[in-house]
């Protein structure tokens, strides 16, 4: 059948009208996929915004400071199992203090301290309470419990940290594996050596050591362990931290105070290197408190309830060992966030004290 030229116009404006009708068609399903699109991530803004209020919302009126003794824990140098019925607690914690030298003192332990919520009974929390370092009579050849690195010579080794986590384990074994599980870390401080050893740090970063040349440890970041005191000869150098363990000092003389170790944290202090001109103390280690637990603490305390002002500076942050934080052992029920000392010397410590909060 042959087409005339009115027949060809007619085909063709019946082709342009079908490429129109699916153009059209694509184009209509595309903006309801858009617009599901669109609801969709709403819905979740929306629930996401209904959380936020809720956690904004919760308020803590009273400290169950009847129950409290039974939730303080010392150094056992070993794990121990935690189980909470539901409810809302306020977890305070102190990490170990390095060992001094006759040359030095060792840096103080850290302190950190958030609100946690266990939703359901029988919640089990793992604690790890970070050992002190050794003193000079034991040559702070031992690694301290919870990651404190060892010392050289005559020198302290680092203060373990004290972690807190809804999975078992010290933090350079288990946690590696598991950060998420970690509630919080309060730091250790680094050991002595031929000079002070650096504190135990906040939440951003460890003290330095100190000491001579490149000699001394530095303080952990929020990245990384704090790098090792160098020196020419490399047996000599420190070892950097890492995570969960501070770094050892480097190889001295046995009879000679020169290098600490690097105090024990998220991430760990360097440890010092140990000669004659570069030596010093261990860096200290990082404090840390889980982001989620941080946000949910502080929306907590601008509902402000039993938290003064006064309690607010000492919940959700992290402490360095040179500054001015709660005791670890309190006497009365106003004492558990007003009574002061600066820094923590020995082994770490945990307080976990039940809130009535709604």
């Amino acid at each position: 059948m042959r087409l005339n030229n009115k027949g060809f116009a007619i085909s063709g404006i019946l082709y342009s009208m079908f490429i129109l009708v699916i153009t059209l068609m694509f184009l209509v399903l595309g903006i309801l996929a858009g617009r599901r699109t669109v609801l969709n991530r709403l819905g979740e803004e929306a629930a996401d915004a209904i959380e936020s209020r809720r956690i904004y919302k919760v308020k803590c009126t009273q400290i169950k400071w009847n129950q409290s003794t039974l939730y303080s824990y010392d150094n056992l140098q070993k794990e121990q199992e935690v189980k909470l019925s539901e409810g809302y607690y306020l977890i305070q914690a102190w990490g170990g203090s390095g060992a001094k030298s006759n040359e030095g003192d060792g840096g103080k332990g850290a302190y950190a301290a958030t609100i946690f919520q266990a939703e359901t009974g029988n919640t089990k929390l793992y604690l790890n309470i970070g050992d002190g370092g050794d003193n000079i009579l034991n040559k702070g050849s031992n690694l301290t419990y919870n990651g404190g690195g060892k010392g050289s010579g005559m020198s302290g080794s680092g203060g373990g940290a004290t972690s807190v986590a809804t999975h078992n384990g010290v933090l350079k074994d288990n946690l590696k594996n598991h950060k998420d599980a970690i509630i919080l870390v309060a730091a250790g401080g680094g050991g002595a050596g031929k000079g002070n050893g650096g504190a135990g740090g906040n939440l951003s970063n460890g003290l330095d050591g100190e000491g001579s040349g490149n000699g001394p440890g530095a303080g952990a970041t929020k990245t990384s362990g704090g790098t090792g005191g160098v020196d020419i000869d490399n047996h000599k150098s420190g070892s950097s931290g890492s995570f969960g363990v501070g770094g050892d000092a480097g190889i001295g003389e046995e009879n000679k105070t020169q290098g600490g170790g690097g105090g024990g944290g998220y991430y760990g202090g360097g440890g010092a290197a140990a000669s004659d001109t570069n030596n010093g103390g261990g860096g200290g280690g990082l404090s840390y408190i889980d982001d989620e637990l941080l946000n949910f603490t502080k929306a907590i305390l601008r509902n402000s309830g039993i938290f003064t002002s006064e309690y607010k500076m000492y919940i959700g942050v992290g402490i360095d060992g040179n500054h001015e934080m709660p005791d670890t052992h309190e006497s009365t029920t106003s004492s558990i966030l007003t009574q002061k000392k600066v820094g923590n010397v020995g082994p770490g410590y945990v307080r976990i004290t039940p809130l009535v909060c709604s």
